[in-house]
Formats: C-alpha cells, structure tokens, sequence
C-alpha cells in the first residue's frame, strides 16, 4: 500500500502578530524566528502547523 503525502502549508511569516489563548497573561505575540527553518537566500521564514517558533509578546494584561 503506498502513502499517501501532504504538504503543510507555511502560513504565518515572521513578524505575523498573533492573538494569545492561554493563561500567560499575554494577549498579542509576534513571531520572530522559526525553529529549523531551512530556506533559500531572503525568503522570508514562514511557519506552519507543529512549527517551533520565538515570539515576543507585544501586549498584556
């Protein structure tokens, strides 16, 4: 039986701003950088679904 693949597609580039659903007090994020990206010469960095990625937060509480 042969696998069937997929693509994930890359939908979030750096310095997307994010809204944040957890209990860290934070309520606004913007992604960074992205854990393990390997790209060509300036292409942004983009991330998708399972990605790794640094943020900083931009708003609080």
């Amino acid at each position: 039986m042969k696998a069937i693949t997929s693509k994930v597609s890359k939908s979030l580039p750096i310095g997307a701003r994010l809204n944040c659903v957890d209990n860290t007090g934070a309520r606004e994020v913007e992604i960074i950088s992205v854990k393990g990206f390997k790209g060509v010469r300036r292409r942004l960095a983009s991330a998708g679904v399972g990605d790794m990625v640094v943020i900083s937060v931009k708003k609080g509480t």
